[in-house]
């Protein structure tokens, strides 16, 4: 495995399993381009190593993610259009990948999982959420809005569930995540990584080629239309909104720390 500066990758369960960590624990795990950058090449290498049967997805510190860095999206909203697709295409492709990916990735998260942590989190395969999870789909009072991740939320949630909790941008706990079906379990705090071992102990019992298909069937089976299209329609979606003087007000509202006064265009 190569060195990382913003996420950990452990080797656990005789090599089986790669245990990715995420680790820029001073802002909550928030994405940025070199995260993004840094877990696809994670998953590229460990895509090249045949002995990998699964992958477990978690964060250190205070937090699993609190989506993406606020001063990395400010950053995006300031650029010219072109630039700032790349940006949101290397975000698609990293949920994507993790989606696509041929063998099994079991998230386990805690604490805060914000806006773009709950794109990583439906993207994998199963969720497993610690009591202390709380979850938001913070996009709208930002001025923007959840695109990149919305395909994959849509396979987890209903439909007028996703409405209810995007346009509202309320929090909601582990249980109520449960309860809609955006996480599969439960577990009580710092018990999640134990839970995730434990299912992935269970995987490399089976056949290398038997579960790594049946992965594959069961994606291509209930995709629809999560084509290339749609991937970039969502990126372009979401450039759109950064680039709006909503989205400018909300981020400046966020670091003054005041109520955004929002101008419809």
């Amino acid at each position: 495995m190569m060195n990382y500066q913003t996420i950990e990758v452990e080797e656990i369960l005789g090599n089986q399993v790669a245990h990715i960590r995420l680790n820029r624990t001073d802002v909550h795990n928030a994405m940025n381009l070199q995260m993004i950058t840094e877990l696809l090449e994670c998953f590229s290498e460990i895509e090249k190593n045949e002995s990998f049967r699964g992958v477990i997805l978690s964060g250190n510190g205070g937090s699993f993610c609190a989506g993406a860095d606020i001063n990395w999206m400010k950053e995006s909203g300031q650029q010219d259009y072109e630039t700032s697709l790349e940006d949101s295409h290397q975000l698609a492709d990293l949920f994507k990948t993790i989606y696509r990916f041929q063998i099994p990735v079991i998230a386990v998260v805690h604490n805060n999982v914000y806006g773009g942590g709950l794109g990583l989190m439906a993207a994998c395969d199963v969720v497993y959420a610690e009591m202390d999870s709380q979850f938001r789909f913070s996009e709208v009072r930002l001025g923007i809005t959840p695109a990149t991740i919305m395909p994959y939320i849509l396979k987890k949630i209903p439909v007028s569930v996703a409405k209810s909790k995007v346009y509202t941008a309320e929090r909601f706990n582990a249980f109520e995540a449960l309860r809609i079906g955006i996480v599969d379990e439960v577990k009580k705090k710092s018990e999640g990584i134990e839970a995730a071992t434990v299912f992935m102990s269970e995987v490399v019992k089976g056949s290398p080629v038997g579960v790594n298909m049946s992965k594959e069937l069961i994606n291509d089976l209930s995709d629809g239309v999560l084509d290339d299209a749609m991937i970039n329609k969502t990126c372009e979606i979401l450039v759109s909104a950064k680039q709006t003087e909503d989205a400018y007000e909300g981020m400046k509202a966020f670091f003054e720390k005041r109520t955004p006064n929002w101008k419809g265009r």
